[in-house]
């Protein structure tokens, strides 16, 4: 949960006298002991262990604050117990660091071999946190004026920017830049679709957008719109889409070139359901999920553990994949969304080259990858309070778009975006191009942190 200083980690509510804090971590804060306890199992999963005071290697004291700066895997009081420690740590320091460099040369040939990243499996973030961060100072004027600049590499869905944007305090006046980076043309051009449909929309077409970026399934209005934007971009070049955006998004003739052949082979796609030809993507979308007891139970189990008002409305969601405003049966939704198929995992090919064409496009998005839950819950609830977690994630995902159309309107964002491995991204990038904020996501599982930095 990206929590907000002074406000609970369960509950986000305001926090009102002495706060209840976590005995292990000490940092995360509760408005009651409840709260605290109702927490307990997820935020000790991963939060505290990260937060909590670590022990030394060498004299088990807690509160080591030195990692090892070789294999980043172990900490140490100081550079004494390090080096009282060498010899006892040295061949598992040279063991990791021996994996972690095979595994950045399998990563240096660029190979997409994965599904396609359409929807995360995991919620988004405020990236700029700036009530935290550079407005933590309510009196800070010049903070609130300043512009920010953001470079995410390896960005996967736009889900990390959307919700920087929606974030933003409401005296924030001054204006944002994002460097989008993928080594997957598949996902970048949907985002950039997407993020073309977002920035030449109105408050009117926003429910509809959001439909697109969510919805297996697509009324007659949302495919014209979709399919209307898509032939728009078909036809332009990077030249003629920058200067039909008056440089708003800044893009290469190479990565708007490999967007182009997957709008190009989408655009061949037939979906409309009553048509001979059309593509099968209902039936596609059980296949990915294997028909044995225990991939059942996993959705039951799913399905069981979310709050009993919404059990309904996401079992639907697996039995369909639609997304809607208000509760639309699809067998009324006439069209597929194409923008949900891609590759296969196998199918692979190398960043930078034409995407072969053997590669059948299917539908493509993992089964553990949901749409309603890359946005946090208590975002959703708080825009929408409503028995349908689709429904609200529709309502709060339209009010992300329509947040984001007005940002750019106002001429207040920009955009860069690159097709490229993460690692030679560099050569691409403006001339002394300077970022406030660099959000690796898994990458510094691969790479260390100061090479990502560096680069």
């Amino acid at each position: 949960m990206d929590v907000q200083k002074g406000y609970c980690w369960r509950c986000n509510q305001s926090l009102r006298g002495a706060p209840k804090k976590c005995t292990s971590c000490a940092t995360a804060e509760y408005c009651s002991t409840f709260c605290l306890g109702d927490d307990r199992v997820r935020h000790e999963s991963v939060e505290c262990p990260n937060w909590s005071a670590k022990p030394c290697g060498s004299c088990k004291k807690i509160g080591a604050t030195c990692e090892c700066c070789g294999c980043l895997s172990i900490m140490y009081c100081n550079d004494t117990c390090q080096k009282l420690h060498w010899e006892s740590h040295k061949r598992d320091c040279v063991r990791w660091k021996k994996k972690a460099k095979n595994l950045a040369s399998i990563l240096l040939l660029s190979s997409t071999q994965d599904y396609p990243f359409y929807f995360s499996n995991s919620f988004a973030n405020d990236l700029l946190n700036l009530e935290s961060n550079e407005m933590k100072d309510k009196n800070d004027l010049e903070s609130a004026r300043q512009d920010y600049s953001i470079l995410l590499p390896a960005c996967g869905d736009l889900r990390q920017m959307i919700q920087t944007v929606y974030s933003l305090p409401v005296n924030f006046t001054g204006s944002l830049k994002f460097v989008l980076n993928d080594i997957d043309p598949f996902v970048m051009a949907r985002n950039f679709l997407l993020l073309y449909m977002i920035s030449s929309s109105t408050e009117v077409l926003a429910p509809k957008i959001a439909s697109i970026w969510l919805s297996l399934h697509l009324s007659e209005e949302e495919y014209t719109l979709l399919r209307a934007s898509l032939h728009r971009l078909i036809e332009m070049d990077a030249t003629r889409f920058k200067e039909s955006t008056s440089d708003v998004v800044d893009v290469s003739a190479h990565s708007y070139n490999a967007m182009r052949e997957v709008w190009m082979r989408w655009g061949k796609l037939q979906c409309h359901k009553g048509s001979k030809d059309c593509i099968k993507l209902e039936e596609e979308r059980q296949n990915m999920v294997p028909p044995d007891e225990e991939s059942r139970s996993s959705v039951k189990s799913y399905v069981c553990q979310v709050p009993r008002r919404h059990a309904a409305s996401i079992d639907k969601w697996f039995s369909d994949g639609v997304i809607m405003a208000k509760d639309t049966p699809k067998d009324i939704l006439p069209y597929y969304n194409y923008t949900f198929t891609g590759r296969r995992v196998g199918q692979s090919f190398f960043a930078g080259t034409n995407i072969p064409s053997d590669i059948t496009f299917n539908y493509c998005v993992n089964d553990d990858c949901v749409p309603f839950r890359m946005w946090d819950y208590l975002d959703m609830i708080k825009n929408e309070d409503h028995d349908s977690v689709t429904e609200m994630c529709h309502a709060f995902t339209t009010k992300c778009v329509t947040i984001t159309t007005n940002m750019i309107k106002q001429r207040r964002m920009k955009l860069g975006i690159y097709i490229s491995d993460f690692l030679r991204l560099q050569p691409l990038l403006p001339r002394n191009a300077q970022f406030d904020r660099i959000f690796a996501s898994n990458l510094i599982d691969y790479h260390k942190i100061s090479v990502v930095l560096e680069t």
